[in-house]
């Protein structure tokens, strides 16, 4: 019977602590991967024995790593009070099949950058991790966003609006409860 009236709830919305965390984290992340990009392929100039790193290279593959931590134990927290609720609900399913995927692919290709030893197999998972990577960005983008779906269930209610994206406004303002609508407990 819970699973019933869960299906019939709307969305397990993050808190705006929560909203937050997840920003700053993947936000981190993201920002240190393009850095170690651009370091890496962007300023990298030739020595006296060789092609020489930027000095502030290793410090952002560093900062990227310490985000990577974070951003695993975001997922666990994620998946436990997003995640598996919205998929017991039927919520979305396919954006967080899409999202948790492309986390699996990252950290996956991130482990092998770690491991791997072959120059040519470690170039593969480079390259289809900063692929994924760059491309996580728009993921997100997209994911927090609000959809236009009409109105709530029961058709009641005003259809919900778009918000631009950004940690500012996420999803349509809070409607204010019929009792106060009506004027009784100001």
């Amino acid at each position: 019977m819970t699973a019933h009236r869960d299906h019939h709830r709307g969305p397990a919305l993050l808190s705006r602590r929560r909203r937050w965390l997840t920003y700053l984290t993947l936000g981190g992340l993201w920002t240190t991967g393009a850095a170690w990009l651009v370091l890496r392929y962007g300023f990298e100039h030739a020595g006296e024995f060789g092609v020489t790193p930027h000095p502030l290279q290793p410090w952002a593959l560093r900062a990227h790593a310490l985000f990577a931590f974070g951003t695993l134990w975001l997922g666990g927290l994620l998946w436990a009070v997003h995640v598996a609720p919205n998929w017991r609900r039927h919520h979305r399913r396919m954006s967080g099949i899409v999202s948790v995927a492309l986390l699996l692919l990252l950290v996956g290709s991130g482990y092998l950058l770690y491991y791997i030893a072959d120059e040519r197999w470690r170039l593969s998972a480079s390259t289809l991790h900063w692929v994924l990577g760059l491309a996580a960005l728009a993921r997100t983008a997209t994911t927090t966003t609000v959809r236009i779906d009409g109105p709530p269930r029961g058709g009641h209610g005003p259809s919900p609006r778009p918000m631009p994206f950004g940690p500012f406004i996420l999803r349509a303002p809070r409607q204010e409860s019929a009792v106060n609508q009506r004027g009784r407990h100001s």
